[in-house]
């Protein structure tokens, strides 16, 4: 009789092991959102961040998000990765505001609507997408936003849509501003997802505008908030490393 186990039990004996790791894994780091199957997305972007993009983050705090209630996390966007390096930075879930022809595509639908981001048509007059984004803020979700609506180049002005602002403004939620650096700077999603690189993410303090209560807030105030928003990215910008910051004056377009 054989002292060794036979190449099938051994490979049952192995799946069950990294089963069992992995499911330790996803327990703990399953976010207090998380449903099951975007614990599993998680820990898989959580792998292929660190791995592919050598992700670094640099934090306020323990996480760059309030533990409960609304916020809104804003970006500059200089890659296709980039919602994904944003998602795994905090243990909240992130629903991003995304392109309605991304959302639709054919087998990537379902990760969209697990994550339970939010469809956007490009022309900017999606008040669909807007009063889905102000429901969600106020059930408490965090909603993440690339007010420049779509990849730019790296040394490009930091010029953006004034949406973020529109929602602080209306719903009193704080604003993560974020800024991120080293991801592929390429027009390709598909050719950002395997290109290797060291990408850093500093987030800054939340910033908080008194919400308007009694009125809607107007076409200044919500130029004003922008301007504000994205000075803050701006700001983390030359923080980090001078050479990307963004010095073009701020152009501020309604939602």
């Amino acid at each position: 009789m054989s002292n060794y186990l036979s190449p099938l039990t051994a490979f049952l004996v192995i799946l069950s092991a990294a089963g069992f790791v992995f499911l330790f894994i996803c327990v703990r780091m399953r976010g207090p959102e998380d449903t099951p199957a975007a614990t599993v997305i998680r820990v898989l972007g959580n792998v292929y961040a660190r791995l592919v993009h050598g992700v670094r983050t640099t934090l306020p705090g323990d996480d760059p998000v309030p533990a409960v209630g609304p916020a809104i996390i804003v970006a500059n966007h200089r890659s296709g990765v980039d919602p994904i390096m944003v998602s795994i930075s905090t243990r909240r879930r992130v629903r991003f505001l995304m392109a309605r022809e991304y959302y639709e595509l054919r087998g990537m639908r379902w990760v969209f609507r697990t994550l339970r981001c939010i469809p956007v048509n490009r022309d900017g007059r999606d008040l669909g997408a807007t009063k889905a984004a102000l429901k969600a803020l106020r059930s408490g979700d965090v909603i993440g936003i690339f007010p420049q609506g779509g990849i730019r180049e790296a040394d490009s002005s930091l010029e953006g849509k004034a949406g973020a602002a529109l929602l602080a403004l209306r719903t009193g939620a704080p604003v993560v501003p974020v800024c991120i650096e080293g991801s592929p700077n390429l027009p390709s999603v598909f050719r950002a997802m395997v290109t290797l690189s060291q990408t850093t993410l500093t987030f800054g303090e939340p910033l908080v505008y008194e919400r308007e209560k009694r009125r809607k807030p107007s076409r200044e105030e919500i130029q004003k908030v922008n301007g504000s928003i994205l000075g803050a990215i701006r700001s983390l910008a030359k923080a980090s490393t001078p050479k990307e910051s963004f010095e073009n004056p701020t152009s501020t377009k309604a939602l």
